[in-house]
């Protein structure tokens, strides 16, 4: 604290003395409320205040635009936060089956089907990516199907990796065959 000038250095003392965090802490947070008590505590209590919110999602979509696919982590880390206002209760399951066959494409000797192997070989072919139509199908799924797959219709249009992903539900026992 040698180095603040003197307001600054009160400011972060009443900071700490309010809130009881280290200096680090109250030093970062009085920067993100511009220098300001009032905006620091504002920032410091606000859960949401590093938070993507609807427009941070919708920037990122624009962004994404006229883009045929998303990389594995960018379409995980937006469907978790897709999910998170609008529960589905696969979502982990999901998010889960995809990383699973992300590992299988470097360790062959983790296939536990023969559709998983053609799977995967799709998988690594197109680069570990989710395609604008599988994005789009999980969300029709996700609205159509519901959680225990009682109305899932295997001869449906549904995309290839959809299909797996029911298979592995039923054969990891997350979901019983009706």
């Amino acid at each position: 604290m040698n180095k603040l000038g003197r307001g600054h250095r009160e400011k972060l003392q009443q900071f700490m003395a309010i809130t009881g965090v280290s200096e680090k802490v109250a030093h970062q947070a009085l920067k993100a409320g511009d220098g300001h008590l009032e905006g620091a505590l504002d920032i410091y209590y606000n859960p949401d205040y590093d938070m993507i919110m609807a427009d941070g999602i919708s920037s990122l979509c624009t962004d994404l635009q006229g883009q045929k696919s998303l990389a594995l982590d960018t379409a995980i880390g937006m469907w978790q936060l897709l999910f998170a206002e609008k529960h589905w209760p696969l979502i982990d399951h999901w998010c889960e089956f995809l990383q699973y066959l992300d590992t299988c494409v470097n360790d062959v000797s983790e296939f536990e089907f023969a559709g998983q192997a053609l799977l995967t070989l799709q998988w690594a072919r197109h680069n570990k990516a989710i395609s604008r139509d599988t994005w789009a199908q999980l969300l029709e799924f996700v609205r159509v199907v519901d959680p225990q797959l009682s109305n899932y219709d295997a001869e449906g249009a549904w995309p290839y990796l959809i299909d797996e992903f029911v298979e592995y539900l039923y054969e990891n026992g997350v979901i019983q065959r009706g």
